[in-house]
């Protein structure tokens, strides 16, 4: 997110209820579930339907098929037989959404009464999405962006010295996917990907989608900037539908009947409660479930920390459970690779990052030179022409997990490329944590610490085929 003053989109308010498992419900539409729900009486629909009216049934993943949904589960169940983890995935058509009563108490006593039913396993109110206005705009600043975390420890991640090895630049069977709530796909730098939309909407920050995809694979141009990895395959999925309802499950879920395994999954928002915190999203039940599914399939999932300056140790869930505490014995890992933001010239910590022990890595929060807005411009007859505009201030968690996924996609691309198998989720997260590009700067604001690509390839990847 860049610097400016915040504002919550207005998301349709929803309550999440997520059935227990043996629970067996109709998943094709929404109009079979609310019928089956009617006919059933179950949660005692048609009484919380009397008294209150907005409070309709729907669907919560709704990107794929019902039978994608429980071919997904059983695939996990088997791989975790497999594995002997023992890890047995959630039933996906048990999770619902009621769309919240006009007023706040009217929505904390339908929520009341549904945590009471000893069908649900759980229920909650979703969290809202968070969106920032557009920082200033270089125009076409040639020779001028301000690309310094490409550069060599310990300034940078090193990204030059990854180029001179075959894969270092990209490899097109490594494939990203970004979820987050816009983008703007016709912008100069990024059209060689051909990105395109696999679910939800193109309608919230398309200046910030743009800066993302920016900083990990902007093709070199005339504003003399270059991303990381612009030979990977990337698509995007939206965070909102074209109702507004907040539908990142539904793009992890999707995500994960598209990528395969070491292939990477980023998560670009984060939400905010009630009172305008901001949490990582797998601070929300239901997304916990997706993403810890996501990464027992083998899919990299990076996830940006929050910008709420929080520590998230001392973060509880609705049980008052630190799910977010690696010391505490409530921890959650859901395997992602959580990215903090440090300054652009230190490991420390920039004011607005959450911070603690759940915090994985960190990269630059402030100075990212990227792609950002197109403007258009009519001129008649002549046909439409095209402003590209770039920035050299984005910050945030959001410029620091972009460039942890340039990072992890480098890895990849030079592992697929060499013919080795990408590295898993754990090891990417082992790897990404323990190679410091600034070993000797010991400030302890718990974001962890900026990965040296040199380091990395020269202990994990000793045997890369260099450029000839």
């Amino acid at each position: 997110m860049l610097k400016g003053d915040s504002f919550i989109c207005k998301s349709v308010s929803r309550i999440v209820v997520k059935f227990k498992d043996h629970i067996e419900l109709p998943y094709e539409s929404d109009e079979s579930l609310q019928q089956f729900f009617e006919a059933n009486d179950v949660i005692g629909y048609n009484s919380v339907k009397q008294d209150f009216p907005e409070a309709i049934a729907g669907r919560m993943l709704r990107s794929v098929e019902e039978n994608e949904l429980k071919q997904l589960r059983t695939q996990l169940i088997e791989s975790g037989k497999t594995k002997g983890s023992g890890y047995e995935p959630p039933n996906l058509c048990t999770y619902c959404v009621l769309l919240c009563p006009a007023s706040s108490a009217d929505t904390r006593t339908l929520l009341d009464r549904l945590q009471a039913n000893a069908d649900i396993e759980y229920a909650y109110i979703e969290k809202k999405l968070v969106a920032r206005a557009p920082g200033e705009s270089l125009g076409n600043p040639t020779n001028n962006l301000s690309q310094g975390y490409l550069e060599p420890a310990p300034l940078g991640v090193d990204s030059h010295f990854a180029r001179q090895f075959k894969g270092g630049e990209g490899d097109d069977r490594v494939r990203f996917v970004d979820i987050e709530g816009g983008w703007f796909l016709n912008h100069e730098a990024i059209t060689h990907a051909s990105p395109e939309i696999l679910f939800g909407t193109n309608k919230v920050e398309q200046w910030h989608g743009t800066a993302v995809l920016g900083v990990i694979m902007m093709q070199n141009n005339l504003a003399g900037g270059q991303g990381m990895v612009p030979g990977v395959k990337c698509d995007v999925m939206g965070s909102l539908d074209e109702n507004d309802r907040l539908v990142i499950g539904s793009g992890i879920v999707k995500a994960m009947t598209k990528l395969q395994f070491g292939d990477v999954l980023l998560i670009e928002v984060h939400l905010a409660d009630e009172d305008g915190n901001f949490f990582p999203v797998e601070t929300a039940p239901t997304l916990n479930s997706l993403i810890r599914m996501a990464t027992e399939k083998g899919i990299i999932v990076i996830e940006a920390a929050g910008n709420g300056n929080l520590n998230l140790d001392s973060y509880q869930n609705r049980f008052g459970k630190k799910i977010l505490n690696r010391n505490d014995d409530a921890f959650v890992d859901t395997g992602a690779i959580m990215v903090g933001a440090c300054t652009s010239r230190s490991n420390a910590r920039i004011p607005i990052s959450n911070f603690g022990s759940r915090v994985d890595c960190c990269a630059w929060g402030n100075r990212v030179g990227t792609a950002s807005t197109v403007t258009t411009i009519d001129n008649g007859n002549q046909g439409p022409e095209f402003k590209f505009g770039y920035m050299n201030d984005f910050d945030g968690t959001s410029s620091a997990s972009a460039i942890i996924a340039g990072v992890a996609l480098t890895i990849q691309s030079i592992l697929v490329k060499n013919g080795r198998k990408p590295f898993g989720p754990a090891k990417m997260r082992q790897v990404l944590s323990s190679f410091s590009a600034r070993p000797d700067d010991d400030t302890d604001d718990r974001i962890g610490t900026m990965p040296d690509l040199r380091k990395i390839i020269e202990a994990e990847i000793p045997n890369a085929d260099p450029v000839t």
